[in-house]
């Protein structure tokens, strides 16, 4: 399936009503252009890029308030990538947990430039807007296992995995990478190290050190694990989702930058994201 036709199949009427009410300023049908887009989803994609769209996105409370997270998370990786130039620092941090810059912009923006990593990175983060999750799935003893957890709980994904029918570790290894990932894009202070550290001894990550930096490494590496499981699962090549699962692995540190400076510009620092993961375990 084409990108765009990924992104229109995501993005409600109330959705296209605002896009045009945003960019289309000289004209006044403006339902009738909302009729004409849903079947341009190349020209959505077009006004999806528009840097007016982010600056009234950002610039205007209520209409923030009124986007829809898939709409927001477009336009603002779009951002984040129109950001990434060629000199553009990242960052990382060192053993004090202090961030320093590392100049590799240009790889970030190249990451972001593909339609399908961007979408894929766009559902990530709509998924962890959504609350808590109960799932149901029938153990190698076909026995019925009802499963609730919050959404920043990786033990308990981690135990589902080892229980569930390898039909379903699809799913679930996929879920662990996201995460992973989620979590190491979210750390941008060392306000975020006690989570992060309690996070990888839930789940049995090693820790040879005390930085952040190390513990972000691990939670890398955690989904790197995992979107590689995803990639060589029967589901994955059926579907053509092999190759997508292995850039993410190979490029995990890439989609944890972006996800990064997201963080640290648009959204909450991680303690305020990760309430739930407290007691669990």
């Amino acid at each position: 399936m084409h990108s765009h036709t990924w992104i229109l199949e995501h993005l409600s009427d109330d959705d296209l009503r605002f896009l045009v009410r945003s960019l289309v300023t000289r004209r006044d049908d403006h339902e009738h252009v909302v009729e004409v887009l849903r079947d341009k989803p190349d020209l959505v994609d077009i006004m999806l890029e528009d840097p007016a769209l982010f600056e009234r996105l950002w610039g205007d409370p209520q209409a923030l308030a009124a986007a829809s997270p898939y709409l927001f998370f477009s336009a603002a990786l779009r951002q984040v990538r129109r950001e990434m130039r060629g000199s553009s620092p990242t960052f990382e941090f060192d053993e004090d947990d202090a961030r320093y810059p590392v100049f590799d912009g240009a790889e970030v923006r190249s990451f972001l430039a593909d339609p399908a990593r961007r979408h894929y990175l766009v559902e990530l983060l709509v998924s962890f807007t959504r609350g808590y999750s109960q799932g149901q799935w029938s153990s190698p003893e076909k026995r019925t296992i009802k499963w609730r957890f919050g959404h920043l709980d990786l033990a308990a994904l981690e135990r589902l995995q080892t229980i569930v029918e390898p039909a379903d570790r699809f799913a679930v290894d996929r879920r662990i990478g996201d995460l992973s990932l989620f979590m190491a894009g979210a750390c941008v202070s060392s306000e975020a190290k006690p989570l992060v550290q309690e996070l990888a001894r839930q789940v049995g990550i090693p820790l040879e050190g005390d930085s952040l930096r190390e513990s972000v490494e691990a939670l890398e590496e955690n989904g790197r694990r995992a979107y590689l499981r995803a990639a060589h699962h029967p589901i994955a090549l059926r579907t053509g989702q092999s190759g997508l699962f292995q850039v993410l692995a190979g490029e995990i540190h890439l989609a944890r930058k972006a996800l990064n400076h997201l963080h640290l510009h648009y959204m909450p620092p991680l303690p305020g994201l990760a309430a739930p993961l407290m007691g669990t375990g």
